[in-house]
């Protein structure tokens, strides 16, 4: 049985793979932000926040109204609960 040759037993995505490696290592260069990406990042940032406070005050007003829509059933559940409704209530029978 004949040997086989390195070629014939190297695997094609091994070798790409390794290529890939090599080649783009030396290629490679470390991105350094400029002002306009920082000034973006900010702006998005400044962005981000803005819409946060506007929801958490759109919250808190919903939940203030929510509150006192509530407070404002029960206390006409207690009137209506309270007050006798039979007029026989009003004026005792006496024997």
């Amino acid at each position: 049985m004949k040997p086989k040759s390195l070629l014939e037993t190297w695997d094609e995505a091994q070798n790409e793979s390794r290529y890939q490696r090599y080649v783009c290592s030396k290629k490679y260069l470390t991105l350094e932000e400029s002002e306009s990406q920082e000034k973006a990042k900010d702006e998005k940032k400044a962005k981000k926040k803005k819409r946060y406070k506007k929801y958490k005050k759109n919250v808190r007003k919903v939940l203030h109204y929510s509150w006192k829509c509530l407070l404002l059933g029960l206390q006409n559940f207690t009137v209506g609960y309270s007050t006798p409704s039979m007029p026989s209530a009003f004026f005792p029978e006496f024997k």
